[in-house]
């Protein structure tokens, strides 16, 4: 039980950070204590870091209900696994999302 309300409010961090990356009016960063990179188009660069975060609160809340069942059920296993993988893959799509609207040195 307390499992799932830790797992739901980091969930809920994760799902506010996008949320406030998604409707940002000056450019948001992506990983901490780093400079935000120079991009092409502000709005649509959030929009896109902001959906990546959303889609991870609400995939990282959907892998928590495989451990309902305690830390020694088999679906702990699914949880850790797809969190790991689920962060992998969100890093992938912020490369993607940098790639389209970062800011060239010719222009």
């Amino acid at each position: 039980m307390l499992f799932m309300v830790i797992w739901s409010l980091v969930s809920a961090v994760f799902l506010g950070l996008g949320v406030g990356c998604f409707f940002a009016k000056r450019q948001m960063g992506f990983w901490a204590n780093a400079k935000a990179p120079e991009v092409t188009d502000i709005r649509r660069y959030n929009r896109s870091v902001g959906i990546i975060w959303i889609l991870f609160s609400v995939l990282l809340f959907v892998l928590g209900l495989f451990s309902r069942g305690g830390q020694n059920s088999p679906g702990a296993i699914v949880t850790i696994l797809g969190t790991m993988l689920l962060c992998i893959v969100m890093m992938i799509a912020y490369s993607v999302v940098l790639d389209k609207y970062r800011r060239k040195n010719d222009e």
